[in-house]
């Protein structure tokens, strides 16, 4: 393909082999100016997906990166500049925009996006010869001869329709997985205007202050118009909405519900928040055809929610949430999160309590990861719970339930220093078994108490596996979702 006169091929590289809606949306923007575009996934060995950017055979490799994937995604970048010098390898996503400084640390990379990117890329590739040019890019910090040169953000895109339909087929053309999977992710809002302690959201507000609104939403018809478009080309059962929070503007809401029940018609998946909910919004979801509902429970101390993750949410909130949702029989799954410095393992059962009290479908559980740029990271080092020499390898993943789906629970680790750390997060591998059968909490009292092990990792997995199975496309995807399940009992082959 001909972009600008010049055969651009743009490479996309992330761990996780899932669809990331920001690559899909970079990759339209690219092909819309007649770029090419491709995805690589990093599974298993670094070599295979080395060779098959090579290749390739790319003018730029832009990896998608969050600091729980950064490592791997810094060891494939060295690997590949080794190889070919000409390759600009470009680093976006999370890591980079909360923790510039990888850009000095790392010299395999070339430049970095600070914030959103599907127009800094463009110029990026429309300038690619044109160093002169490239060097002054809005939300890009470059290298160039030993200089770095680090460029401002740029303002917000206010109107979502101006994008260009996500590129859906460029993991569904490749991965026979993605394509035949009846659940598809689609985001309708960009944006979350909440400053919780553990997330980056309030850094990113203060990021681009000024630079235009933060929560920003496609028109009804646009997003119908996306999930009827990949309804008519892939499997298609379910649509999960992957916005941090669902519908916030009441009247977005009520035309969506109207056209997306008319004109889509299927079972949907969504965020809210506690503090958002009543019996209005629920009638309007349940109406249009709302299949299971998340939110987050966090943390059972509502002091502790209030003062130091700064969720302005009540337990009153939460309670009149799940109680709303049983009225309305709508499942529902709560998301919690163990490892708080100075959490003691009372405080944490205080969230397996405020758990218990709403029975969610599925009472997820993650270890805390407080990252640097969080405001609970700083919390952590003012108060001296950090590891010592703490470097980014010891970071987990964000959503350290996935990990422990994926790896039977290896992987699971905390940055958190302090004497209970290793129950907190045995407690989290147990916790939906202690939310759904409370007549076990003397046993898993005694049971935390141990050293991780494999039986603490299969039941960990029980409450996932309901949920895979779920949404799983038939038998042969729900066998190879039961062999999942049952890995863990049994010892690796070497």
């Amino acid at each position: 393909m001909q972009g600008e006169g010049i055969l651009t091929k743009v490479a996309f590289v992330h761990k996780a082999m899932r669809a990331h809606q920001s690559v899909m949306l970079l990759s339209a923007v690219l092909k819309e100016k007649l770029y090419e575009t491709n995805v690589f996934i990093i599974e298993g060995e670094l070599s295979v997906t080395f060779r098959e950017i090579i290749d390739y055979d790319p003018q730029v490799v832009a990896f998608s990166s969050t600091t729980h994937s950064q490592k791997k995604d810094l060891e494939l970048a060295r690997l590949l500049k080794d190889a070919n010098d000409d390759f600009h390898i470009i680093m976006g996503g999370p890591h980079p925009t909360f923790y510039p400084q990888v850009l000095e640390e790392n010299d395999q990379l070339d430049s970095i996006c600070v914030g959103e990117g599907e127009y800094a890329l463009l110029e990026l590739v429309e300038n690619i010869e044109n160093k002169s040019k490239y060097r002054s890019i809005r939300n890009l910090h470059i290298r160039e001869n030993g200089k770095i040169y680090k460029n401002g953000i740029r303002d917000y895109v206010k109107d979502l329709d101006e994008w260009p339909i996500f590129d859906y087929g460029l993991y569904f053309d490749k991965y026979a997985s993605m394509a035949e999977a009846p659940t598809k992710m689609f985001m309708a809002a960009k944006g979350c205007p909440f400053p919780c302690s553990y997330c980056f959201n309030a850094k990113l507000l203060d990021m681009y202050k000024g630079k235009g609104p933060y929560v920003r939403s496609k028109s009804p018809d646009r997003i119908i118009e996306e999930i009827q478009r990949v309804k008519s080309e892939f499997s298609l059962k379910w649509v999960k909405f992957d916005d941090d929070t669902f519908g916030m503007n009441r009247s977005w809401l009520l035309e969506f519900a109207e056209k997306y029940k008319k004109l889509v018609g299927l079972p949907f998946l969504c965020n809210l928040r506690a503090n958002m909910v009543d019996e209005e919004l629920m009638k309007i979801l349940k109406d249009a055809g709302v299949d299971r509902i998340d939110f987050g429970v966090e943390c059972g101390n509502e002091k502790f929610r209030k003062d130091v993750l700064k969720r302005n949410i009540s337990n009153e909130h939460i309670i009149k949430t799940g109680d709303l949702l049983k009225k309305y029989k709508i499942r529902f799954h709560t998301g919690s999160i163990v490892g708080f410095p100075g959490e003691t393992v009372e405080q944490a059962f205080e969230t397996v309590y405020l758990n218990r009290r709403i029975r969610p479908n599925l009472a997820a559980c993650s270890v805390l990861q407080p990252y640097p740029g969080t405001a609970i990271y700083e919390y952590a080092l003012k108060h001296n719970y950090l590891k010592k020499e703490i470097t980014m390898d010891d970071f987990g993943a964000l959503k350290t339930v996935t990990v422990r789906w994926k790896s039977g629970g290896e992987g699971v680790k905390s940055p958190i220093s302090q004497e209970n750390i290793t129950r907190l997060i045995n407690l989290s591998s147990l916790f939906d078994v202690a939310v759904q059968h409370p007549k076990l909490e003397s046993v898993i009292r005694i049971l935390i108490r141990h050293k991780p092990n494999r039986v603490f990792n299969f039941l960990s997995q029980w409450g996932y596996f309901k949920v895979y199975f779920k949404y799983a496309s038939g038998y042969k995807d729900r066998l190879r979702l039961v062999w999942r399940f049952l890995k863990p009992l049994f010892p690796d082959k070497h």
